[in-house]
Parts: structure tokens; C-alpha cells; sequence
């Protein structure tokens, strides 16, 4: 697929999520609800390539790293880190965590 499919793909969805929302939104599920879902997923277990597949897509390589604690340490705050670098705020707090690096005070 070319980028320019792919661009046009992104744009109609765009479009078509904003005119159709999620049907859940504003919506919450029933107590029942939450315990049958709970239920059905009692007892589930995942295998090694499964559980090794969700370890690596939350590890980040050792070039963002460097570039989030960079851009920490030059005082960007957890907002412009994340839009800058498309790294969510939980694995930047990871990344400061695991290098002992201090968190600024708000």
C-alpha cells in the first residue's frame, strides 16, 4: 500500500471516529457485568511466546532512553517528552525510575 493510501486511510478514520463515537463511551458496566467478564477469565493462562511478545513491546531501546532522560534532564516536562519523543508517560517514569533519576517537584 502506498503512503498515500495509508494517508488517506488515517484521514478517513479520523473523520469517521469523530462522527461515530465508541459505543461504550460514557457508559459503565454493571457490577454483574464486571463479574461475569472476570469470571470468563479466571483460570486463563499465557504462554512463554506470549508472555515474552508483551515484555518486549514494553521495552524501549537504548537510543529513546537516552533521548527521554536527555530531554528530562534539560527540564521538558513529562508532556512535551511524550509528544516529542511518542513515548507515554508510564515508560517515561519507567525509564527515570530504572536510572535513578530524581523526579522534579510539580
Amino acid at each position: 500500500m502506498s503512503q498515500e493510501r495509508k494517508d488517506e486511510n488515517v484521514a478517513f478514520m479520523k473523520q469517521w471516529h469523530e462522527n461515530n463515537p465508541h459505543s461504550m463511551k460514557g457508559k459503565h458496566h454493571t457490577e454483574e457485568a464486571k463479574a461475569k467478564m472476570s469470571q470468563a477469565n479466571k483460570g486463563q493462562t499465557l504462554s512463554e511466546e506470549h508472555k515474552k511478545k508483551l515484555s518486549d513491546s514494553l521495552k524501549m531501546d537504548q537510543e529513546k532512553e537516552a533521548a527521554v532522560i536527555k530531554a528530562y534532564l534539560d527540564g521538558k516536562t513529562f508532556a512535551t517528552i511524550t509528544k516529542e519523543l511518542k513515548v507515554g508517560r508510564s515508560g517515561i517514569y519507567r525509564v527515570l525510575k530504572r536510572n535513578n533519576i530524581q523526579l522534579r517537584d510539580k
